[in-house]
């Protein structure tokens, strides 16, 4: 699992649908796609449901996306620490 792919997942499921996500990530469709496939095959789960309205997690999904936030904001602390200590050093 990369980090990458859990973004594209918290950006298809934050705008609604891949379309969307796609215009911000600066991808393609497909590659959207794919990665979104990858992340589904990894788990063995469907993280996402697709409708006319576009695309809504699953309780998969959710789940994945409430932790990964958590990971990216573990993140930027961390990187906001290196770069306190890295003025200080």
């Amino acid at each position: 699992m990369r980090l990458r792919d859990l973004y594209v997942l918290s950006a298809v499921i934050e705008s609604g649908s891949m379309t969307k996500a796609v215009e911000g990530l600066g991808v393609s469709q497909s590659a959207v796609s794919q990665m979104i496939a990858d992340l589904e095959a990894a788990l063995g789960v469907r993280l996402l449901d697709h409708n006319p309205r576009g695309a809504q997690a699953t309780i998969y999904g959710d789940i994945l996306l409430r932790h990964g936030r958590a990971a990216f904001d573990e993140l930027r602390h961390g990187i906001r620490e290196i770069e306190f200590l890295a003025t200080i050093f």
